[in-house]
């Protein structure tokens, strides 16, 4: 199977409207989960082609909420847009909400309908989540870092010098999650600008 040409990590990125320079084992870390990303051509083109049809809605959704465009490639990490997705842990759908959770972010879960399967909805319910706890935080690269560990297990994993800033510095000890959500920025942010979807293409899925 033939590889796609792999991306040079930078030593600094932006997320979140944060400028975040990368230590350099942190970049190897990142370099790691591209390259892992991009190694087969045909799965990569496979997952750029389902992030084109999904993210305009997602997108849509974020600017509505006012949650950084960033997190856009959040759901891609969480479920590669499988609306079906289930996790060991039982978590389900586009955005990998565990039942309590989602009901507690306002989707309906009951017998007859799982919102977490709905991609506008789900993506709510995750804006609301993460709004949540970037109230708390003040920083999106930590609030991105709470969607995965819950905002009790992320805050021992925190500088609270960095709380406001729009600089920091991120090292190799930075959790495995928040890295690995670099890595899918940085593997796909340019394939993605090359051919966004169409007006069409949105408006099928609407109504799909």
């Amino acid at each position: 199977m033939a590889s796609a040409a792999t991306i040079k990590v930078p030593a600094q990125i932006e997320f979140g409207n944060i400028r975040v320079k990368l230590t350099d084992k942190a970049r190897a870390k990142v370099q790691e989960d591209v390259d892992r990303l991009m190694r087969h051509a045909s799965s990569y083109e496979q997952q750029a082609a389902k992030a084109r049809l999904h993210m305009p809605l997602v997108m849509q959704v974020l600017r509505e909420e006012q949650v950084p465009e960033d997190f856009k490639y959040l759901a891609m990490q969480e479920s590669n847009f499988v609306a079906d997705a289930v996790s060991k842990s039982k978590a389900v759908g586009y955005w990998q909400f565990k039942a309590a959770t989602g009901k507690e972010m306002g989707l309906r879960i009951d017998g007859q309908v799982d919102e977490r399967m709905n991609l506008v909805s789900a993506t709510r319910a995750a804006c609301k989540y993460l709004k949540t706890n970037n109230f708390y935080f003040d920083n999106w690269v930590y609030t991105l870092l709470s969607y995965h560990e819950g905002r009790t297990g992320a805050t021992p994993q925190t500088k609270k010098s960095y709380y406001g800033k729009n600089q920091m510095t991120i090292d190799h000890k930075m959790h495995w999650y928040v890295l690995r959500n670099f890595a899918h920025k940085i593997a796909f942010e340019a394939i993605l600008k090359q051919s966004k979807a169409s007006d069409g293409q949105l408006v099928a899925y609407r109504n799909g």
